[in-house]
């Protein structure tokens, strides 16, 4: 049986740590993960070494940059390359399974234009290109197609969304084919879909930030729910600006369904999101000192580079939305970057928000994965590591915050996952990718298993393996949160080639691998969809 996370404090330590190289890595073939891949299949049968738990049928969908550099120009940042879009079938067969992989580049505007250009077309970026462009475009880079999205697919219904950190979402046709784009209005060409919001918002304010990638889907309407921002052109303190937590229901994607508007301070911006915290009564969100300085990017900056700001001494501000009345209660906090929320659950009247940490003067993961870093072994070893913190936001505005991991302070852990049906409840166990495994070098990727409530700490690194992020498919009638499967990408340098696995849940061993015949560079977030029970009986 799972015990909640009532404590901080581990009541058992069990380590069982796999490695399968010596402490000093040299990162073999590291560097080789942020490089072009052109290769594309479509429909390949892979070959399964090993046994697949027969729970483990659905589809398993992931994207990330696939392509770093066209004509004589090339990306300065690892999440600025042409988007690539990955999808496994898994289906019962008269042998047991059948596995079908399928990858392509996403055929945006931005890409189409590159390809038409032979160079990188314009659009908004994170780092400037070799040898510089977006400075000499300017504004041009504002207006581009801004659709080179590669984050995270979700599902809205049955309906597949290629999501960013943007309101820029591309709607697919299939797993090669784009339907459309919906673009804010500004900026925007005019010949896009645009989108409806129900009450509409006011003119002259740029909604362009939104938490599109990690949204949560409404259990009683289906519809996704998420947070944007809207800001005004320059931040002069009498102008308004505030966030918006909307649902987009399956009838009509297009449509966004104000659920609350959240005004922010004056003289405050809408704070750059890429998650955002829920619980059964509350929108929680969290508003760090990073902000998009629209001036900057019409000049020509990329986000790492000065498009986006924190302003000195500014504090991180949790703004908790009552989702009966809308009411919002604000919270101050020293200022910090994050990366991802692990979960978020009521205890009491408390709000219990657990996530990855960063201090603002690293620049978080913006600055981490400027290819100049990522390239650069002593740069990239030398980067200041990230931490999972847990908040507990009190209802007279107070706080208290601690490590989560007081054994591992500077865990370094990223791309955290638990179970599904325990999103905004009581949990024990995480899952993760681990960077510095071990002490060792950053490129040291580890999967990572972690029992809250039990001490439990397993880690599995092998050296030249890299590790993406993995989902967990729960099993049918589990007795535990951690009975199941991970399913996920490993770059196997000693190959040249990505795997993806099947690992056992709680333990880590590795069920089964399917080769895919290709390099599937640096891939980012990934979706489960099947049959999958979400259900928590074990609780």
């Amino acid at each position: 049986m799972a015990r909640p996370a009532s404590t901080m404090q581990p009541t058992l330590m069990i380590v069982c740590v796999v490695v399968a190289a010596a402490a000093g890595a040299s990162d073999p073939g590291f560097e080789a993960w942020f490089s072009t891949e052109l290769g594309v299949a479509r429909g390949r049968r892979l070959q399964v070494q090993g046994s697949i738990p027969p729970y483990v049928r659905g589809m398993f969908v992931q994207s990330g940059p696939g392509r770093f550099d066209i004509g004589n120009m090339s990306f300065g940042h690892a999440l600025d390359g042409f988007s690539k879009h990955l999808e496994l079938r898994l289906e019962d067969a008269a042998d047991g399974v059948r596995a079908t992989f399928s990858t392509d580049f996403l055929q945006t505007g931005f890409y189409k234009n590159s390809l038409k250009e032979n160079t990188i077309a314009p659009g908004m970026v994170a780092a400037e290109t070799n040898p510089p462009s977006r400075r000499k475009l300017g504004y041009l880079n504002l207006l581009g197609p801004n659709d080179n999205n590669y984050i995270k697919p979700q599902f809205i219904g049955e309906t597949e969304l290629m999501t960013s950190d943007t309101n820029y979402v591309i709607v697919m046709q299939d797993p090669s084919r784009i339907n459309r784009t919906i673009a804010p209005l500004l900026p925007s060409s005019l010949w896009e879909s645009h989108w409806k919001d129900e009450p509409g918002l006011p003119l002259g304010h740029l909604c362009i930030q939104a938490a599109m990638a990690h949204g949560l889907t409404d259990p009683e309407t289906g519809g996704y729910v998420t947070a944007m921002g809207c800001q005004a052109f320059a931040n002069v303190k009498p102008l308004e600006q505030y966030h918006v937590i909307f649902r987009i229901d399956p009838s009509d994607l297009q449509r966004r369904v104000r659920l609350a508007k959240v005004p922010l301070p004056p003289g405050r911006a809408p704070s750059y999101m890429h998650q955002n915290g829920a619980t059964e009564r509350y929108h929680v969100l969290v508003g760090t000192p990073f902000h998009m300085d629209l001036p900057s990017v019409v000049l020509g900056k990329g986000l790492a580079q000065g498009g986006l700001v924190s302003p000195t001494g500014e504090q991180t501000l949790f703004q908790v939305v009552n989702k009966r009345d809308g009411s919002v209660r604000e919270i101050l906090a020293p200022g910090f970057l994050m990366g991802h929320v692990v979960n978020s659950y009521e205890e009491g009247e408390d709000i219990v928000l657990d996530l990855t940490h960063m201090e603002v003067e690293t620049g978080g993961f913006f600055s981490r994965y400027l290819l100049s870093n990522m390239l650069d072994k002593e740069k990239r070893d030398s980067f200041p590591k990230s931490s999972i913190l847990r908040f507990r936001l009190k209802p007279d505005g107070n706080f208290t915050r601690e490590p989560l991991l007081p054994l591992e302070p500077e865990d370094d852990i990223e791309l955290p996952l638990i179970h599904p049906g325990l999103f905004g409840k009581k949990y024990c166990v995480l899952w993760g990718v681990q960077f510095s495994a071990g002490g060792r070098s950053f490129a040291s990727t580890a999967l990572i298993k972690r029992n809250l409530c039990t001490g439990e700490n397993v880690t599995r690194f092998e050296e030249g393996r890299y590790v993406s992020e993995h989902i967990f498919v729960p099993r049918p009638g589990a007795d535990g949160e951690d009975d199941g499967a991970l399913v996920g990408l490993v770059f196997d340098a000693k190959t040249g080639e990505s795997v993806v696995e099947v690992v056992d849940a709680r333990t880590l061993q590795r069920l089964a691998t399917m080769s895919t015949g290709l390099r599937v560079p640096f891939p980012v977030h990934a979706t489960w969809v099947g049959g999958a029970d979400r259900t928590v009986a074990f609780v």
